[in-house]
């Protein structure tokens, strides 16, 4: 039995299909069902909130993200969300100090194009949710971290901890 796991589709890479007539990018898709269906796993509450790049989000889409968290009776959820604004999103739900397990999550490559990654990040997500304590994290690439400490490595294209300093 899964634990009670609420999903939140933002959009971004992770949903993006894309459109070979005019080489653009289609973010309104259902990723998300057909990977949970596909794991004989719908039981999984899925709320399609937002289909936008990351790029593009604003302080507005944030705190529509954290309202629709607070609507739910489930403390454990995932945000399915584009790369490039991933952390500020995490940093922006941390600093509401919420009681609950948030985990983001999302691809650097579409679904439609390859769907290793994409279902590897959300099972990664799915998996870590009922092992970690409440908090803000983000899994990516195999790491599970809290916010604060990991990072998007544009130069290598994949998410890595953050350096710390030695004293």
């Amino acid at each position: 039995m899964h634990k009670d796991i609420v999903i939140i589709d933002t959009g971004g890479t992770f949903s993006k299909k894309y459109q070979r007539r005019n080489g653009e990018f289609d973010i309104k898709s259902n990723v998300i069902k057909k990977i949970l269906k596909k794991w004989l796993a719908p039981e999984y509450k899925v709320i399609p909130l937002l289909s936008k790049d990351s790029i593009f989000f604003t302080d507005k889409d944030r705190e529509l993200i954290l309202e629709t968290i607070q609507q739910q009776k489930s403390k454990n959820i995932i945000i399915v969300h584009g790369t490039d604004t991933m952390s500020i999103t995490a940093n922006f739900l941390k600093s509401k100090r919420l009681d609950y397990t948030i985990v983001l999550t999302g691809a650097m490559v579409p679904y439609t194009i390859s769907k290793t990654e994409a279902s590897a990040n959300l099972g990664l997500a799915i998996g870590a949710i009922g092992f970690i304590k409440s908090g803000v994290y983000i899994a990516m690439n195999g790491l599970i971290k809290e916010s604060t400490e990991i990072l998007k490595d544009y130069k290598k294209g994949n998410f890595k901890m953050k350096e710390t300093e030695c004293h």
